[in-house]
C-alpha cells in the first residue's frame, strides 16, 4: 500500500499546536448518490475512518451531522485543535482514496492511497490513518493500530451491510420508519449487527444509535461486543462506561472508567466523564483530585467549571465555593444558573447588598422577571420600603403588605383591613405581628400556625409563634422558637434550588416581603 502526501501550494506555513489539548476532526460527506450501492460502500469507508481516528490520542472525530460517539461527548474542548477532512474516492477498482486534511489555520495536505478493493477497503483506510497520525503528531493507543488493516470480517455481505448501516447513520441513505426500527430484517442498522455481531464497526454504529434512542442496555451490549472484537480501542471502552453510568450503574461505570484511565492517562477526552463517574460512585475526593490536576489552560472550560462546583458541593465546607461559582459564571456568559447560585449564597449569609450587585447580570442572562422580583425582595429586606412598594406596583403586585410591614417596623399605625382577606403566609405573619404587639397572643399563635401551613420552613413564622406562645405561657420565646424550628434549609417558595448545568428560580432574600 503506497501513501503519497501532496501539500497544497497555496497553504500558509503550519503553526505548532499544544499536544496536550484535544483535536476535533470534522469529516465532510463525500458527494455520492444517496441510497445506492456506492452510498453503502462510502458509508463503510467513513465508518472505518471515523473508528480509526478515535484511536489517535486526544482526537474527537465526527462525520457530517452525526452525533459523536458517547464516550467522546464529555471531552474538554477549550483550547482544542480544529481539523477538517474531506474524503474522496478517486477509483473503486482498484481502490484509490484521497483525504484532504486541513488545520484551523487552513493549512491543508492531500493524502493519497491506492490498492485494495471496494469489498475490503480497510487496508487503504489504514494507509490514510497512518498518514493522519503523522500529520497531526498524535500516535494511536497501544494495539489499536493492529486492527486498522482489517474490516473485521471475512464475509463480504456482512461488510456490505455494515456500510449500509453507516450510510443510514451518516445520512447517505434514508433511515427506516420508526415502526421497523430494531427489526433485524427491515432495519439496516439492526440487520448489520444481526448478520455479524462481531463486526466492530457495525456493533459500534448500532450501539451509538441505541444510545441516542435511550435504549441503554442494548447500547451497553453493543459497545461491549465491539470492544471484545477490537480490544485495543480505548474509545469503545469509554463508550460502554458512558452508557453504563447513564443506565444508573455508577459503581460498574467507575470500574470501566478506571480501566480507560489506565490505558489513556490524562487524555482530555475522558477526564470529565471519569470525574463524573467517580462522583456518582461516591469517590468524591478522587473526582476532586482529577479536576484540580487539570492544566491551567482549561480552567475556563464550561464543563470543568460546572463539575468543580458539583464536586465541591459534595465535599462540603469549601471556603472557595464562591470563587468556583464565579469561574463557572465567567465560563458560561449566557447561563443564569451560576448567577442564581451566587445570589442565593449571599442571601443565605445575609449579604443583601452584595446580592444586589449581581442582579443586573441575571437580567442580562435572560431572567429579567426574576431579577425584578429579587430587586423587590432585596429592597424590602434592606428596609427600603417605599422603593419596594414602588417596585411591587410596577410589577402589577399589591403594595399593601409592604406598606403594612413598613408601618410595623417604624411603629406607625397599620392599616390591616386589606390584609384580612389575603390568605398568603406573608399577610398572615403581618396580622400575627400586629396582634402580638397589641397583646392578643392567642390570635397571634393561630395566625402564625396558619402561615406555617403555606410556608412550613419560614424562620419568621417560627419566631413569631415562639414569641406568641412565650407571651401566652410566660416561657422564653427565643428558646421555644429554637426548639420548634426544624433542621434544614429555610423555606424557599419561589422554586427549587439550582444545580450546575440546570436553571431555576429558587432565589429569595430571607425577610423579604412575598
Amino acid at each position: 500500500m503506497e501513501v503519497e502526501q501532496i501539500i497544497a501550494p497555496e497553504a500558509p506555513s503550519p503553526v505548532a499546536l499544544a499536544p496536550s489539548m484535544i483535536a476535533t476532526v470534522s469529516l465532510s460527506l463525500p458527494e455520492v448518490e444517496r441510497g445506492g450501492r456506492l452510498a453503502d460502500r462510502t458509508g463503510l469507508l467513513l465508518g472505518l475512518l471515523e473508528l480509526g481516528l478515535t484511536d489517535l490520542a486526544g482526537v474527537v472525530p465526527s462525520v457530517g451531522d452525526a452525533v459523536v460517539s458517547p464516550g467522546l461527548s464529555g471531552a474538554v474542548r477549550t483550547g482544542a485543535e480544529s481539523w477538517t477532512g474531506a474524503l474522496a474516492v478517486l477509483s473503486w477498482e482498484p481502490l484509490a482514496l484521497r483525504l484532504r486534511l486541513c488545520d484551523d489555520h487552513q493549512y491543508c495536505e492531500d493524502h493519497l492511497v491506492d490498492g485494495g478493493s471496494a469489498e475490503e477497503p480497510a487496508p487503504a483506510v489504514a494507509g490514510l490513518l497512518q498518514a493522519v497520525s503523522a500529520r497531526m503528531g498524535r500516535a494511536p493507543s497501544a494495539r489499536s493500530a493492529e486492527a486498522w488493516p482489517s474490516t473485521g470480517t471475512g464475509d463480504p455481505y456482512a461488510a456490505l451491510l455494515a456500510g449500509r448501516s453507516a450510510a443510514v447513520v451518516y445520512g447517505l441513505r434514508e433511515g427506516p420508519p420508526d415502526a421497523v426500527v430494531g427489526d433485524k430484517r427491515a432495519d439496516p442498522v439492526r440487520r448489520a449487527v444481526y448478520v455479524d455481531p462481531g463486526l466492530p464497526v457495525a456493533s459500534w454504529l448500532g450501539a451509538r444509535r441505541d444510545a441516542r434512542r435511550g435504549e441503554l442496555l442494548d447500547a451497553r451490549q453493543g459497545f461491549g461486543r465491539a470492544g471484545v472484537a477490537r480490544p485495543g480501542s480505548v474509545v469503545l471502552l469509554a463508550d460502554e462506561a458512558t452508557v453504563t453510568l447513564l443506565d444508573g450503574k455508577p459503581a460498574l461505570a467507575w470500574r470501566l472508567w478506571r480501566e480507560v484511565d489506565l490505558r489513556a492517562p490524562g487524555d482530555l477526552r475522558f477526564v470529565l466523564p471519569l470525574a463524573t463517574a467517580a462522583l456518582e460512585a461516591g469517590e468524591v475526593a478522587e473526582a476532586w483530585s482529577r479536576l484540580i490536576a487539570l492544566p491551567a489552560e482549561v480552567e475556563g472550560d464550561p464543563g470543568v467549571a460546572a463539575l468543580r462546583v458539583r464536586v465541591a458541593e459534595a465535599l462540603g465546607d469549601n471556603p472557595a465555593f464562591d470563587e468556583l461559582l464565579s469561574a463557572w459564571q465567567r465560563a458560561v456568559p449566557r447561563d443564569p444558573a451560576p448567577v442564581q447560585r451566587r445570589i442565593q449564597l449571599r442571601l443565605d449569609a445575609g449579604r443583601y447588598q452584595d446580592a444586589e450587585s449581581l442582579v443586573d447580570d441575571l437580567a442580562r442572562r435572560g431572567r429579567p422577571e426574576q431579577a425584578a422580583q429579587i430587586e423587590l425582595a432585596l429592597a424590602a429586606a434592606l428596609g427600603r420600603w417605599e422603593e419596594a412598594a414602588s417596585r411591587a406596583e410596577a410589577q402589577g403586585l399589591g403594595a399593601g403588605r409592604i406598606r403594612a410591614r413598613a408601618a410595623l417596623q417604624e411603629g406607625r399605625p397599620v392599616e390591616l383591613a386589606g390584609l384580612r382577606d389575603d390568605p398568603s403566609p406573608a399577610a398572615q405573619l403581618l396580622l400575627a405581628r400586629a396582634a402580638l404587639d397589641e397583646g392578643r397572643s392567642a390570635e397571634a399563635i393561630a395566625l402564625s400556625r396558619q402561615a406555617l401551613l403555606g410556608a412550613p420552613r419560614d424562620a419568621e413564622a417560627y419566631q413569631l409563634l415562639g414569641e406568641a406562645q412565650g407571651s401566652e405561657e410566660g416561657a422564653d420565646s427565643l428558646a421555644r422558637a429554637a426548639r420548634l424550628q426544624p433542621q434544614g434549609p429555610p423555606f424557599v417558595p419561589a422554586g427549587p434550588s439550582t444545580a450546575p448545568g440546570e436553571t431555576g428560580t429558587g432565589v429569595q432574600a430571607q425577610g423579604a416581603v412575598e
